[in-house]
């Protein structure tokens, strides 16, 4: 098991410092909006005007971004309706070199149903790309990592916009998607797992639901799990250049009781 050294941050502080506006409904028992903005802006060449633009990041270096599916086999998924192992899609942001194709916002199902689940219009997810290359080749270096944890039955890319930023100063950021409690989660075989039960999204309407911290646990373990997986072979060149002993854990809304 790796020791961490949890380093607690508040995410306004992330989002003042990286200028992106807060969308949280989670206080209102609802799930936590996005950190982006969707607008029109004639300088960026997108396919709509309605195409969800993220802010440049404000470090020097380029940032690769990969998708990792990670299996826990020791572990019986307590949320998962048909049991098995408990499963993750996990995303990393990192320093990389400046090769390869822009990243993809969210995987193709994935940002269709976010479309459905945030409200907003066809075509503001699907197509829209990041800052970030895809499957980069890592900068060798040694960098601090910073795993993320979403907002209640959110998605792992709501943070996008901070994990670009910190992966352009030097960070590893890691995000974890919640399977079966997240909205959708697509696996590479073409699974899309949703929700498992739909009393997940109203849960935090009452602070002492008991369903919370049901929710709560397997995200715990989660981060531990994805802690000790960072040890083995990772692709692009992770493994070379993550720090494990500088490790970071932050969280968006109720993302933040995983810390």
């Amino acid at each position: 098991m790796v020791r961490i050294r949890t380093i607690v941050v508040l995410m306004a502080a992330f989002l003042l410092v990286s200028g992106v506006p807060t969308a949280s409904a989670a206080d209102a028992g609802l799930a936590s909006g996005p950190l982006f903005h969707a607008t029109s802006d004639h300088r960026q060449d997108r396919r709509n005007d309605r195409q969800v633009i993220l802010p440049e990041p404000a470090g020097p270096l380029p940032i690769g971004t990969t998708l990792v599916h990670m299996v826990d086999r020791e572990r019986v998924d307590p949320l998962a309706p048909a049991g098995g192992p408990r499963e993750l899609m996990t995303q990393f942001w990192y320093p990389a070199f400046p090769v390869g194709r822009p990243a993809p916002y969210a995987q193709p199902q994935e940002a269709a149903a976010m479309e459905r689940f945030y409200g907003l219009a066809p075509g503001a997810f699907v197509g829209a790309t990041t800052h970030s290359l895809l499957d980069a080749p890592a900068l060798p270096g040694r960098y601090p990592v910073v795993v993320f944890s979403h907002g209640l039955c959110a998605y792992r890319t709501d943070a996008t916009a901070v994990a670009e930023r910190l992966a352009s100063i030097g960070y590893v950021v890691v995000a974890l998607g919640a399977t079966h409690e997240s909205d959708a989660v697509e696996f590479p075989d073409g699974r899309l797992v949703s929700t498992a039960d739909p009393t997940y999204r109203t849960a935090a309407q009452d602070p002492n639901n008991p369903l919370l911290a049901t929710l709560q646990k397997p995200r715990v373990a989660d981060v531990s799990f994805v802690l000790d997986e960072l040890r083995k072979r990772l692709p692009h060149g992770l493994t070379r250049v993550v720090n494990l002993s500088r490790i970071g854990v932050f969280g968006h809304s109720f993302g933040g009781s995983t810390v």
